[in-house]
Order: structure tokens, then sequence, then C-alpha cells
């Protein structure tokens, strides 16, 4: 090792200029880096229920869908006021320019009919035909086509009839951020005393955690100044040179793993913002212990390229095998089935892997540039805290005036194993899942959170389900047997904890069926033949 040292000193300049040159590569690399929030990533593709879902979210869509509530806090909805604000909110939703126009659904589309059985036939109407209702009757015929509904009751108006929903789809990889403004200015322009506006679903959740990414930028300056401010209390002092230099040192790593993440074409999504700051902590930490050592090195030689000679022979394998124990903690990471996690446990990895050219070998190249870190001061004077770990080492290594120090290491030993058997009941309260309405990715009480906890109080619920039937022939859901199987399942499920409602197709046909007849209730029921079985795509 000391040959290894003296090498280095001797050849700092030749590395100081390769680092240079990798850095400034790699920072040019950082072009290619994608910043963008995957949601997807965080589900294991390979899992049969994944595949599923994305097989058939390319035939149904929707894997891009919100909900809009609009609640009216004084009364009903059922006033020009409320109607003309709800028209207006649809109407802008549906004809953003990402919003798929055709998948914008609400009472106030034309696509959304009031179907009832009349002599004859079956009469097949909007709920706005004419617009807006603007008349007391044309508003009390809107209330009564509503409740007498139930493909609408429930579902698209709440049941008290205080709220009116809206669900639209939009086009996937959009720019989330200038959705999220245009829905925010488009809320406050509904929102009065009497109206409020809730908006739940993937679009949404995304513009809250992009609108959040200024805020992780603020926490990462605020935690940079407070780690200047620990490494001065660490070092005992504020040095202009070799205070910074642990931070310096991070944010140079922190470029070459960027860099590395920018040419292997890999997205840094802002959910796993948390691996960056832990190691570039880790980053510090190693940076602190090596500059603490090159101090007491520099008292005892006087001299700053033999005391960096001396703390890369005393540093380095400790430094480096620490460091690689810390990324083999992080490469783990790659045998979790979540893209995510994988992506971050390839990165992290390498990322502090680097840290052994960018600690453990540029730390003391550096210092050998660097003037006297602690010039005219001869006598090192530990402080309170270094005076309470020198007594707990000396306790337990050699035990106390009263004991031995095999007694004190059973002090230890004891005090740890209560507290992991304590740990490991506590474990047993803890909640696994999405424990609160909305997205576990943001705090219980974020905006977004408690407007998801509003939508789920007044409709079924944000929270769906999908049941797809698939059949092998033409015509095969006109089946009897298989509408009644579906019939079967809602009722089974309906007596489930969480059950908010549901819609199929059995009540779907079933209500045809009625309507067909005139609206006779006697024929709510499912057709005994597939021949008189009529489905939506038959009206």
């Amino acid at each position: 090792m000391e040959l290894f040292a003296r090498f280095v000193i001797r050849h700092r300049f030749p590395f100081i200029i390769a680092i240079l040159i990798l850095t400034g590569f790699l920072t040019y690399a950082m072009k290619d880096l994608g910043f963008k929030t995957v949601l997807e990533s965080t589900l294991p593709p390979r899992h049969p229920y994944v595949q599923i879902n994305a097989q058939f979210q390319k035939m149904f869509g929707g894997a891009n869908t919100m909900v809009v509530a609009v609640e009216s806090k004084k009364g009903d909805i059922f006033n020009r006021k409320f109607l003309e604000k709800f028209k207006f909110l649809t109407d802008e939703i549906k004809y953003y320019p990402d919003a798929v126009t055709s998948q914008v659904v609400s009472i106030s589309q034309s696509k959304v009919k009031n179907i009832r059985g009349v002599e004859g036939g079956m009469d097949i109407r909007a709920f706005f035909e004419k617009g807006v209702p603007q008349t007391k009757q044309e508003i009390a015929v809107l209330r009564e086509n509503i409740f007498s509904n139930e493909s609408v009751r429930g579902i698209l108006v709440s049941a008290t009839g205080n709220a009116a929903l809206i669900i639209a789809n939009f086009n996937d990889n959009i720019d989330y951020q200038k959705l999220f403004r245009f829905l925010q200015k488009t809320k406050s322009q509904v929102e009065d005393d009497d109206i409020k506006v809730y908006m739940s679903g993937r679009p949404t959740l995304l513009g809250w955690i992009y609108d959040n990414n200024f805020r992780a930028f603020v926490i990462f300056a605020v935690s940079v100044l407070a780690e200047l401010l620990l490494i001065g209390v660490c070092l005992k002092r504020f040095h202009p040179l070799f205070t910074p230099l642990p931070v310096v040192l991070a944010l140079l790593n922190a470029l070459w793993g960027l860099g590395v993440m920018g040419l292997a074409k890999f997205n840094l999504d802002p959910l796993g913002m948390v691996i960056p700051f832990v190691i570039g902590a880790r980053i510090v930490s190693h940076v602190v212990q090596i500059t603490t050592r090159y101090g007491e090195h520099y008292r005892e030689l006087a001299d700053t390229k033999e005391a960096s000679v001396a703390v890369i022979r005393s540093m380095f394998i400790p430094s480096a095998t620490s460091i690689i124990t810390d990324a083999a903690g992080l490469f783990v990471l790659c045998i979790v089935p979540i893209p995510l996690l994988r992506t971050l446990g390839w990165i992290a990895g390498l990322w502090l892997l680097s840290a052994v050219v960018g600690v453990s070998i540029l730390c003391p190249i550096l210092f050998s540039y660097l003037p006297a870190p602690l010039k005219g001061e001869h006598k090192h004077e530990k402080d309170a805290l270094g005076r309470l770990m020198e007594r707990l080492g000396k306790w337990l290594t050699e035990g106390s005036r009263r004991g031995s120090a095999r007694r004190s290491m059973g002090w230890v030993l004891g005090i740890y194993i209560i507290i992991f058997a304590s740990s490991f009941l506590l474990a047993q309260r803890a909640e696994i899942g999405d424990a609160h309405p909305g997205s576990s990715l943001l705090w219980p009480n974020s905006v977004y959170n408690r407007d998801d906890e509003r939508i789920n109080r007044l409709f079924p619920g944000t929270n769906q389900m999908y049941v797809i039937l698939d059949g092998k022939e033409q015509g095969a859901l006109k089946d009897p047997e298989v509408l009644r199987s579906v019939e079967a399942f809602e009722r089974d499920i309906a007596g489930s904890d969480g059950f908010g409602g549901s819609e199929s197709l059995a009540a779907i046909v079933k209500k045809l069926n009625r309507e067909f007849h005139e609206g006779d209730p006697k024929w709510s029921i499912l057709p005994a033949f597939a021949e008189k079985t009529l489905l939506p795509v038959d009206v």
C-alpha cells in the first residue's frame, strides 16, 4: 500500500487531468438523462395481473384517466348556475389538446343517453339535448330522468343529487405540468362559495408530483447548507477550503452518477430522488472521515504530501471496502422484479462505486495541493462528544472498575436483544399497502388525497377493479349463462368489505330489455335466449 500511495501522489497531476476529462464527458452525457415519473415502473412487469392490465389497456384505454367531482355545497345540482358551470368545466376538459374527446363522459355530453321505453320502441335522448336546461320545468325533467336511470344515478350523479362526475381520458406521454396548471386555472374559474371541485386519477397525481419538484430542489439546497454546518461542527472549525470539500466531492460524484444514467438512457424518476440523497450523505461521511484522519497525520508529519501519502496508506482499504460494501447492498435491489427499484439498484450501486476514485483517491490528491489545514495548531483536544465516545470505548474493551469487559459486552448484547424483540413486536402493527385514501406517494393530508377521499364519499369509488370477459366466439357475451355468471359474481362481490358499487354488462342488458318492453319493470330480467339479448352496441 505504501508503493500505491506514493505512486498516486507522485502522479497526482495526471490523475487530476483524467478526472477532469471524465467529469466533462459525463456532464455532457447528462443531456440524454430522462426526468419523469412512470407509475408503471413501480409494478412488476411479469406478474400476470400486470400483463393482463397492459394487454387490455391497449384495447379499452383508461390508462390515463382522470375523475372530477363537482359538488354543490348548498342544496343539489339542479339549478342553472351549477349546470352551466358543470358544462363549462366538462367542455374545457374535453377540448384540451391532449384529451381523448370520445372518452370524456358526463351527463352534459351527448354520448350519455337517457333510454326510456315507449309504445312501439325506445326513446333515446341526451340529458342535455338542447344544451343546459334553463327553465324550472326543464330542470325538473332533468332531475326526473337522472333519478329514474340507474345507469346514471349514483354513478355520474351522486345518490343524494348534490354532486356530478366527469370522467376523462388523456393521451399518453403528455406534458403533465402544463395539464396540471390548466386544470388548476379552470378549477379556480368554477369554484365559489357554493361549488367545489375535486380531482383524482393518474394525470392529476402526476401533476401534483411534478408540481412538488421545485420543493424537492429547495429541500436539496437546504440539506446542502445543513451539511456544511454539520461538517463545520464535526471539524470543530469552519475552513474555507476543507469544510465545503465533502459537499463538493459529493456533487462531483453526483455528476458522474447522473452522467452514467445519461449514457445508459435511463430515466431519473422523481419518486426515487431519496436514493441520490442517501448516496450523497454516505459520500460526505467518507470524506469527513478521511479529512479528519488527514488532519491527524498532518499534525504528526507537518508536510502536506507526506500526510496525503499517509492517509492513502491508512484509509484507502477501509474506505474502499466500506464503499464497496455499501454498493453491494444497493446492488441487491437489482433482483427485485420492479423496474424502478431495479434501475435504482444499478445506478445507485455504480454511483457509489465511483466514490472509490472520487473519494478514496481524489480526496488525498486534493489535500496535497491545499494549504496546511491546521497550521499553528499542534495540540489536539477532544471535545465533549470525543471524550464520551472514548469512555464508552474503554468501557466496552476494558470494562469498568466494578466489572470486566465481558460483563459490559453482556449489557450491550442484552440491550440489543430487547431492542430487537421490541422492534419485531411493533413491526406486526405496520400497515402494508395503501392504508389511506388516494396515493401513498403523497402525504395523507395532501390536496390530492383529500380530494380522492371526498370523491369516494360521493361516488362508488376511484379505486376500481375491472373484470374482463374475453369470449372465444363472436357473440359470446350474449350467452344467457355468461350473463347470469356475471350477475352472480356481482352479487357475491357486493358483500365484500369496502365495496362501493358496481357496473356490469348484465345490469345494462336488463335495463335495455325492460325499456324495450315500454319500461315494464317485470321485464328487468336477463333474456332466456341469446337471440333476444340486446347489447349497447345493438342500440
